[in-house]
């Protein structure tokens, strides 16, 4: 028993890194709990090359504190970051649809949704698009009056007749401009989209006894022992905001929850009324290559979405039970084109195919808890999703501003109210973003696939 050491730590906090005057210290272990969330909340360039050590568990606290939340672009300068709440707003350069409200046969008048009849103008040219399952035509023609209509909709009259069915769409083409006059036509400054969001509060509670640390222990120390047991409690509330990132509610007040992934997406298949195109239930589709020409339409729709640029395409996060089904139509169609699995960043598991060049399949832990026995994928721009959480503002004696942003969890020593026994809570305090939600196409839930 040589190698038995016998160790006696009095206070828990001693074993941890770099504690400040306070006694509060962050620690950033919960990224590797769930590297499906790494993957998306923070920038890659930040973080250590040796990916081992993320799979291991082995980062230092200097380490852990080195990987900072990623920023999201341009939409960086439009966000708020208040009390208890994140505010954004999301503006498209030109929103260049507006929907038609009622079947219309040969007739140079059409009734087009107030809400959407607002970016257009006289002298535009519009061309008649058909919506899903429409056998409407292309129509080209130009706007010769709008007339706002008290009742709803908004009746807009072109130059020449076209016939069109409810739900088809007047696409923005150009606008012609007479020479030599003022243009008059602008954009209105407020027209934006806000999003809002709130923090959620995710922690727990460890308390250590005096005798359960003065122990002989053969393989551990005392201190390895403790750590240990940070690391459970942590575990515990990575657990919970793994699935608030999907299920979430985006509720405001002392027991606010953030936004998650799968309440954001029903959201959005209520607001813009089209119903499809936000969740697309597969379970009519029988067939094998039915279901794949399916799929195929959903990825598409999901890159025309205006968010993308350079190499970026949509990440869908799915679990087993989706996967297992794509490669039995994958086998179903001869053969021919098979599922390729990969490990990626962070261990993640990454499938890819021929038959689907435009899209990442990424399998996550969370959703196999969530829909064990479902089968479910969630689509989204990765480049827009992250975290974020708040700044935390502190005056010295001297009057000095000090701000401070926790990048992880704040360990905070509980008042002692016993020799025996001392007590700690780990708490981390963040918001979910999901940025371009008010773009079409940027967020979808297949389901029964």
């Amino acid at each position: 028993m040589s190698n038995a050491v016998q160790t006696t730590v009095t206070d828990a906090q001693s074993i941890l890194d770099n504690v400040t005057a306070k006694g509060l210290q962050v620690m950033n272990s919960w990224i590797r709990d769930f590297p499906e969330l790494m993957y998306v909340g923070l920038y890659l360039p930040n973080v250590y090359k040796d990916w081992g050590k993320l799979k291991r568990g082995g980062l230092t606290y200097m380490e852990q504190k080195a990987l900072n939340f990623k920023s999201i672009g341009a939409l960086e300068t439009d966000m708020t970051i208040n009390k208890n709440e994140v505010v954004w707003n999301e503006a498209q350069a030109f929103t260049d649809k507006a929907i038609i409200t009622a079947d219309n046969t040969a007739d140079t008048t059409i009734l087009v949704s107030e809400a959407t009849a607002k970016y257009l103008a006289v002298g535009d040219v519009v061309v008649i698009k058909p919506w899903i399952g429409s056998v409407t035509t292309d129509q080209q023609r130009v706007i010769t009056v709008i007339t706002p209509n008290l009742w709803n909709p908004t009746v807009v009259t072109l130059d020449s007749a076209v016939t069109c069915l409810t739900d088809d769409y007047v696409m923005f083409a150009y606008n012609q401009i007479i020479h030599g006059t003022e243009i008059t036509r602008g954009w209105v400054d407020s027209d934006y989209t806000p999003v809002k969001v709130y923090f959620q509060k995710f922690g727990w509670s460890m308390e250590f006894d005096s005798q359960e640390i003065n122990q002989t222990r053969l393989f551990v120390d005392a201190q390895e022992y403790i750590k240990s047991k940070f690391a459970i409690v942590i575990n515990r509330s990575n657990n919970a905001f793994a699935k608030a990132w999907y299920i979430g509610r985006n509720i405001s007040g002392p027991k606010s929850e953030t936004q998650g992934l799968n309440t954001l997406i029903e959201e959005k298949e209520a607001r813009e009324g089209n119903l499809g195109t936000a969740i697309i239930d597969f379970t009519w589709v029988y067939a094998g290559k039915a279901k794949a020409k399916k799929l195929v339409e959903v990825i598409n729709r999901m890159c025309s979405a205006p968010v993308y640029t350079w190499s970026e395409v949509p990440t869908f996060y799915c679990n087993y039970e989706f996967i297992t089904n794509l490669s039995e139509i994958m086998y179903d169609m001869s053969n021919f084109f098979t599922l390729q699995e990969k490990t990626i960043d962070f261990g993640i598991t990454e499938y890819s195919s021929p038959y689907f060049k435009n899209v990442k399949w990424i399998v996550s832990h969370t959703l196999n808890t969530l829909y064990p026995n479902a089968s479910k994928a969630f689509g989204f721009p990765k480049h827009l999703v992250t975290f974020r959480t708040p700044e935390y503002q502190s005056v010295t004696d001297a009057g000095a501003l000090v701000k401070t942003s926790g990048t992880g969890y704040t360990v905070l020593k509980m008042p002692q109210t016993s020799v025996d026994y001392v007590k700690y809570t780990a708490q981390m305090t963040i918001a979910n973003i999901f940025a371009g939600q008010t773009y079409e196409n940027t967020y979808v839930r297949i389901d029964n696939f």
